[in-house]
């Protein structure tokens, strides 16, 4: 076995299972976060000042922290094919990070309060988008950012369109074929539902998908000729994101990506097993991680808000050897 999969391999052993799942589950505030202390997450919780776990932001701070540590001693002992996968990896949350700071913009969000929600571990500097109040200083920033941006562009609709074609281009450059074909999945879903939605269908919707995945042809152009979200839902009823397709509520489309990520977190954590030596390793230890993350801002937040263990236990995500 390789170094960088050894090490990965012994991070993986201090995830969260299913036992450390069930007792969060019966505990409340302090308790939760004593027990949180016992697990690897102890030197994120030691890292902040008391005050700042107090609020009901308290867990997305430690979780921040964690993946900030998490990538930075994947960084550290990542060789060769390694390195690529995780440089293709955090590339791709950029571009995903501006997807959050656009949705926030055009819906008249906060954007700071979509990133602590939405966001994701990336390599570039977000202030200037997270300043920006509407399109066109959007615009500008992204130009300072990619100089290769030339296009002028007024419209969410371009823009969005854009950040698709820059995140396109670091899928078809991932390291390991069988989560490539995942991701290309992921990408054509997310772009048909998001085009449809900017009334962008037929020839000019079908341009903008990538080959490569292991939905069929057939299915993407029907859902890329479809005459609405709805319609293009319906053609995709039988892929593997089917029963998590719904028209995005007001236009905001990130609630509804992150439903169909998560379902592309499972596949590829499957598909990522298959190979354990490989880089693959590395995409199924940060698709856990991703996972992991999500739970514990669940369980901590409703448990906040008072809700109970069966409508928590619903919604977690299964741990790994779970799924």
């Amino acid at each position: 076995m390789s170094y960088s999969a050894a090490r990965i391999h012994a991070m993986r052993s201090e995830e969260i299972d299913a036992r450390t799942y069930r007792q969060l589950l019966t505990l409340q505030g302090e308790q939760m976060l004593a027990l949180l202390h016992e697990t690897e997450y102890r030197n994120d919780i030691n890292a902040l000042p008391l005050h700042e776990l107090d609020d009901v932001s308290g867990i997305d701070r430690i979780l921040a922290h964690n993946s900030d540590r998490t990538f930075a001693k994947l960084e550290r002992i990542s060789r060769k094919g390694f390195a690529d996968a995780l440089r293709s990896y955090i590339r791709r949350n950029d571009v995903w990070n501006l997807r959050v700071i656009l949705d926030a913009i055009v819906g008249g969000g906060d954007t700071r309060d979509a990133l602590v929600r939405y966001g994701r571990r990336g390599s570039i500097a977000l202030t200037p988008f997270l300043d920006a109040k509407d399109i066109q200083t959007f615009v500008v920033a992204l130009r300072k950012t990619f100089p290769i941006v030339r296009a002028q562009m007024t419209t969410a609709a371009e823009v969005s369109l854009l950040l698709r074609q820059l995140r396109q281009e670091r899928v078809q450059g991932a390291a390991a074929k069988a989560a490539s074909a995942i991701l290309t999945d992921h990408e054509n879903i997310t772009s048909i539902l998001a085009l449809q939605r900017d009334g962008v269908r037929g020839s000019d919707a079908r341009r903008c998908l990538l080959a490569g995945g292991t939905i069929s042809v057939g299915t993407l152009r029907a859902a890329a000729d479809a005459q609405s979200v709805e319609d293009a839902i319906r053609s995709l009823a039988a892929t593997p994101y089917g029963p998590v397709l719904h028209p995005p509520a007001d236009g905001i489309f990130i609630q509804v990506e992150q439903e169909i990520w998560a379902i592309t977190l499972r596949r590829l954590g499957k598909a990522a097993g298959i190979t354990p030596n490989r880089a693959d390793i590395l995409v199924r230890y940060l698709t856990e991680k991703e996972r992991e993350h999500e739970n514990l801002r669940l369980l901590f937040k409703a448990k906040r808000l008072g809700l109970d263990e069966e409508f928590i236990r619903r919604r977690l995500e299964p741990p790994r050897g779970d799924a």
